[in-house]
């Protein structure tokens, strides 16, 4: 895919705390979106990361999320309308960043990743290749719904990887699952579902080293149980929670947990059963899957020795883990943080549907997590799994999304201001944590 930024991407304020932005991507089958919200979801996380960390460079902590609205296009292009809640005296630098980031190669490379062809684009796609119409204006409130007819889904095509040195990295072979023999789901209580997913063709060591990868593992596992869920009337959201890898170079168990109601715990497990089956989880498996630099190092070894590859495990405590540099060299890997829950968790609320706080977190080097988002992101995640686990024990079925939205600190501590939108009835149940 590409995009000529300085023709094909508009950005507007629309009042004091809102900007829109239009970006014309060629290249994207504009139905392909519109069918799959969870395509323009990638998108709209990329272009979120790439502007907040543009902004964190000049002085503005706030996170900004690009919230995706609507697309709309032909089979040769796709235009993102999307929206940003930003403050006045923010939009400018947010203007400035969303130029910037629109450049960027990653974005494009998310773009060309979430427009790959699978098997439920096929009937549409045979149809537009084979007619010389006016290809019709899709957008995404008024999507078509498939035909049951489906033609030869052409293969995806696998990117090939760029390290940051600009040296094309050899991509990683298409990843598989042989769901009846490498999927286990085991009703482990009456709230907790858990399981094992073999996935082969993953490289346990790259998902071991970030985490992100298994995040994103999880989510789209996630997305697919929950919209099958729906489909039987449990609209309680269900997340799967990635809790260790383990395996060698050629395969990788993702061990998952899931807080879970009985009452819900079958049709759960149905739903995991046949969300295995997807093409798109493999898709995401694959993509997580492909080399950057900093594997290099770790994978120059294995592949040039015929050693048996060691078992690695990615566990609760990282101190375990030796980091390794983009250069090749170990990184001395930092000590276990700490929070003193009683001092350094400050939690208020700030209005009838807003609960604001402050985590002060001891041994986290404020540096790393304002100069990439994704690690807020994680903690983040991982603080509102554990307080919508405590809410359900409680009979309260809202999920709750821990916002981080500024960091401060430095080298020897971090502080997490977050936000979470509330009701106010909830607020004692909250109270507890």
């Amino acid at each position: 895919t590409a995009v000529d930024c300085d023709k094909d991407h508009q950005v507007t304020v629309k009042d004091d705390k809102t900007v829109t932005g239009v970006l014309r991507v060629k290249g994207c089958h504009a139905t392909r979106f519109a069918r799959k919200p969870t395509r323009c979801g990638n998108v709209g996380n990329t272009l979120s990361s790439l502007v907040n960390g543009r902004l964190k460079k000049v002085g503005v902590n706030v996170a900004h999320n690009v919230q995706i609205i609507k697309t709309a296009g032909d089979k040769k292009q796709t235009e993102f309308h999307y929206t940003i809640p930003c403050q006045k005296e923010h939009q400018k630098a947010l203007l400035d960043s969303l130029k910037d980031s629109c450049k960027d190669k990653e974005l494009t490379d998310t773009c060309t990743h979430a427009n790959q062809p699978e098997d439920d684009d096929s009937s549409s796609e045979s149809s537009e290749e084979t007619t010389k119409a006016t290809p019709v204006k899709v957008t995404q409130k008024d999507a078509p719904a498939p035909t049951a007819a489906h033609a030869t889904p052409a293969a995806p095509v696998t990117p090939k990887p760029i390290s940051k040195t600009g040296k094309t990295l050899k991509p990683s072979k298409p990843t598989a699952v042989d769901c009846d023999k490498d999927h286990q789901v085991t009703v482990k209580d009456d709230k907790t579902v858990t399981g094992v997913l073999r996935v082969k063709g993953c490289h346990a060591t790259r998902f071991a080293r970030k985490p992100t990868r298994c995040g994103n593992v999880g989510n789209t596992l996630s997305s697919l149980v929950n919209g099958r869920l729906k489909k039987l009337g449990v609209n309680v959201a269900h997340n799967v929670q990635i809790v260790k890898t383990a395996g060698d170079k050629k395969q990788t168990e993702f061990h998952y947990t899931i807080p879970c109601q009985k009452e819900h715990q079958k049709a759960l497990l149905d739903s995991l059963k046949d969300s295995c089956k997807d093409k798109e989880l493999t898709d995401t498996c694959t993509h997580a899957n492909q080399p950057e630099d900093d594997d290099s190092s770790s994978e120059s070894s294995e592949e040039t020795t015929k050693a048996a590859p060691a078992k690695v495990t990615q566990k609760a405590a990282p101190a375990t883990t030796k980091a390794t540099g983009k250069s090749g060299k170990t990184l001395k890997p930092s000590k276990p943080t700490a929070v003193d829950c009683d001092k350094d968790h400050q939690v208020t609320v700030k209005d009838d549907k807003t609960v604001t706080g402050v985590l002060r977190v001891k041994g986290c080097h404020a540096t790393r997590f304002a100069r990439k988002p994704t690690r807020c992101g994680s903690v983040g995640d991982k603080l509102s799994s554990l307080v919508n686990g405590r809410l359900k024990k409680v009979g309260v079925n809202v999920a709750h999304n821990v916002q981080i939205v500024k960091t401060a600190g430095d080298k020897k501590q971090t502080e997490f201001h977050y936000t979470i939108p509330w009701r106010w009835f909830e607020y004692y149940v909250m109270k507890s944590f």
